[in-house]
């Protein structure tokens, strides 16, 4: 009974005074985390435009434009394809009103040099900055597109796509 009362006393005095480390614990483990940024765009509300046309009176025609607005990822290689519209014929874009057209091209640069064809050449490339981007187009009515139109308000819708 001694023997056993020396073993428990010293196991009790071991405990005691042994290190708090025996007993506390750290337990660490590596978690793994990974994030894939995907390939994209997010685009901006879409813009409206509205030329006015005064006909023969007006010897150049009319001319704007409107601005798209974008977010593509940093370095991204995107596509702007610019739709024909509704009412397109013969490779150009017309604004319609029942049954009536008015012939109007839409440009890739602010001196109308680089037509967007309605059925080809219709594509503006640009690449993502991971900020905000503007990609003006360029819209145009030739009066020598347009002679003896009726007087109305003639409109079309186009479709702009992005694309990478």
């Amino acid at each position: 009974m001694k023997t056993f009362k020396t073993f428990l006393l010293l196991f009790i005095l071991s405990i005691l005074f042994s290190p708090l480390s025996l007993w506390a614990t750290d337990v660490t483990q590596n978690a793994s985390f990974s994030v894939t940024l995907e390939p994209g765009c997010a685009i901006g509300t879409p813009p409206t435009l509205s030329l006015q046309y005064i006909g023969v009176a007006d010897t150049s025609g009319p001319s704007d434009k409107f601005d798209l607005s974008s977010f593509c990822n940093n370095s991204l290689s995107y596509e702007i394809v610019v739709g024909a519209g509704n009412n397109a014929s013969g490779g150009v874009r017309q604004a319609g009103m029942g049954g009536n057209y008015l012939k109007y091209r839409l440009y890739a640069d602010s001196g109308r040099t680089t037509e967007l064809g309605a059925s080809s050449n219709n594509i503006i490339s640009g690449t993502g900055t991971g900020g905000a981007a503007t990609t003006s187009i360029y819209a145009s009515v030739l009066v020598s597109d347009n002679y003896g139109k009726s007087i109305a308000v003639y409109t079309d819708a186009i479709t702009v796509t992005y694309r990478w």
